[in-house]
């Protein structure tokens, strides 16, 4: 979807013009194909080696990064009088919101607005100012949906800067790419100047980038790491989370501790962790995301404690600590190097097996509105290495590079994955809400494409009834087959119409979808949709139901004194961390919830 090179507007010229080609780079790589990797003295070498045409060179290349700010880079000339500029291309400077040179066109979801034009940020900057003031008479072009404008400016004399209106630039993403062409031939037509450019710079530049090679591997054991254990042999153990991975297989968190059972949750074996980084654990305390495959292999990030003294992101150079031996030795992986800087973040990892699975790092930060980026990792080897991936973001035809919004899950069954849009950071809606948003990838997570969650079957104005609506549970079967659940409230608990949940089933990828009431709503109680095959599923709560025809109806099967964290293996195998006021226990289910034990789980024996 992002396989598209922009051609070059045509403009009259003058004797002494310069016609400068602006080419914004944002999102897609695709945009320009230029290798934005190499220098720029390399560039200049390149461009006066490039044949010319009726005696138009280009001069000079320049690229001005978004997240440089307003005087990104100097041109090596000087310029005075009129020039033609050529921008083209879409971005993001001003939070999640889409920008082109001279207009805002999305809100922060990325849904299309009336294109609106800034008084001062976030637009094409010229000598650290809004590009505006250099337009005779700041005319500015009429707003172009593809984001392409042809306009004179005055240059004042002297060198020239680009950048975009922008003071924090953390987060921001995207370039331009400016070229310089001077022509010393008076009469030149409009095509033969045009041309003269797009010869120079298709010469300069290769089709085909040289991808940057990955970091190497340079790990080193850890034997018998350094964390103290918490429990000794025998001793009981309260169970604050637990993941189980099949009937006999699973691990649970303690207090500070990762524990792993191999029979079935009755005993259970302490981790022993490489240890956190110092200034996290000294000055900060430290977040721990872990992840099991199996009793052998797991996958471990460390990261500050979010909203501590510094912004609680994992340190651009962390590794991820893997072991394959069941936690007697750690080994680490690649730095990530990441640039979520100045954020706070958290980390999520989705498995696929002991060998496959990836890793998001998501990035926020508040000022005047919501800051969000995300990195995407996969690895192939068990953990060995991260690949960073060149995520790309798709709505219709305009593709960007950073993430529109809050993902609050995710989910992949091969090169398909899915992820769920939180809408936590939408606007305040007063006439209804906006479909909810997901995304789908059918490449391995590189390229998502939005999709919006259409209404109930059975309501066609059903969000303009609600003052809030979000997609949870996300169940993906197969890379056709998914279920989740629509949660959709009201401001006052009172309003009609009453809170109500739904199930979304769809067998082909999420082209069509059927719905149904589901028998309780979130406002009534926390639930947990869980779906083992495209018809039989259950639906976890102080109420318990179980539906074998896709969601279209509902048999209740229990109801209990507890709140749950469940895990279910299959229909019939489940555990929970039952919780009722300040009490906690463990309790199982081997019939699909309709009967549950408790369990008194201890750390194993020593050997």
């Amino acid at each position: 979807m992002c396989a598209r090179r922009n051609s070059f507007r045509k403009a009259s010229f003058k004797l002494g013009f310069a016609i400068l080609l602006v080419a914004f780079a944002g999102g897609c790589a695709e945009l320009t194909d230029m290798p934005f990797g190499i220098n720029v003295d390399e560039i200049m070498r390149r461009l006066h080696q490039a044949p010319s045409s009726n005696s138009c060179r280009v001069t000079e290349v320049l690229r001005a990064p978004f997240s440089s700010g307003l005087n990104a880079i100097t041109t090596h000339d000087v310029y005075s009088g009129p020039l033609l500029l050529t921008v083209m291309g879409a971005g993001q400077a001003s939070g999640t919101y889409y920008t082109d040179a001279f207009y805002v066109f999305t809100d922060a979801e990325g849904v299309s607005i009336s294109p609106q034009h800034p008084d001062d940020d976030w637009i094409l900057a010229i000598n650290g100012e809004v590009a505006d003031v250099y337009i005779p008479d700041g005319q500015i072009p009429a707003y172009n949906a593809d984001h392409r404008y042809t306009f004179e400016i005055n240059a004042p004399g002297g060198v020239l800067t680009f950048g975009v209106r922008d003071e924090y630039t953390s987060d921001n993403s995207g370039s331009y790419l400016i070229s310089i062409c001077r022509y010393v031939r008076e009469g030149m037509s409009i095509a033969d100047a045009d041309m003269a450019t797009q010869t120079a710079m298709v010469a300069a530049f290769p089709a085909t980038p040289t991808p940057s090679p990955m970091p190497q591997v340079t790990s080193t054991p850890l034997i018998r790491p350094t964390t103290t254990p918490a429990f000794r042999a025998g001793d009981p153990v309260t169970l604050e989370s637990i993941h189980m991975l099949s009937d006999t297989q699973g691990w649970a968190t303690s207090g500070d501790s990762f524990l792993i059972t191999q029979d079935g949750a009755r005993t259970w074996h302490e981790l022993r962790l490489p240890a956190a980084p110092e200034k996290y654990s000294e000055e900060f305390g430290s977040t721990v995301y872990f992840e099991a495959t199996d009793a052998e292999h797991a996958w471990l990030l460390y990261a500050p404690k979010p909203f501590a003294a510094i912004h609680g992101c994992v340190a651009s150079d962390a590794p991820v600590w893997y072991t394959t031996d069941g936690g007697q030795s750690w080994n680490a992986s690649q730095p990530l190097m990441h640039e979520l800087l100045n954020m706070d973040c958290q980390a999520t990892f989705i498995t696929m097996d002991a060998q496959q699975g990836w890793m998001s790092i998501d990035g926020w930060y508040f000022d005047t509105r919501n800051h969000k980026d995300m990195y995407l990792f996969r690895t192939l080897d068990g953990g060995k290495t991260w690949k960073p991936l060149e995520v790309t973001w798709c709505l219709h035809d305009h593709c960007f590079s950073r993430p529109p919004g809050w993902i609050s899950e995710r989910a992949f069954h091969g090169q398909t994955g899915w992820l769920l849009r939180n809408p936590f950071d939408s606007n305040i809606w007063i006439d209804g809400v906006p479909p909810p948003i997901y995304y789908v990838s059918t490449d391995g997570g590189e390229i998502w494409d939005r999709r919006d969650l259409p209404p109930p079957t059975d309501n066609p104005r059903f969000y303009e009834q609600y003052f809030y609506c979000q997609p949870y549970d996300l169940n993906l079967l197969t890379d056709d087959v998914v279920r989740l659940k629509l949660a959709c409230s009201q401001y006052e608990s009172d309003a009609k119409p009453e809170a109500v949940d739904y199930i979304f089933a769809s067998e082909d990828g999420g082209i069509t979808w059927q719905t149904y009431v589901l028998p309780v709503s979130s406002e009534e109680m926390d639930t947990q949709l869980k779906i083992f095959d495209p018809d039989y599923g259950l639906l976890l709560g102080r109420t318990m139901w179980r539906t074998e025809d896709a969601g279209e109806t509902w048999q209740q099967i229990n109801s209990v004194t507890w709140e749950g964290q469940f895990s279910f293996v299959d229909r019939y195998h489940g555990w929970a961390i039952a919780r009722s006021e300040d009490e906690i226990a463990l309790v199982y289910t081997i019939n699909g919830g309709e009967t549950w034990e408790v369990m008194y789980p201890v750390i194993e024996a020593e050997e």
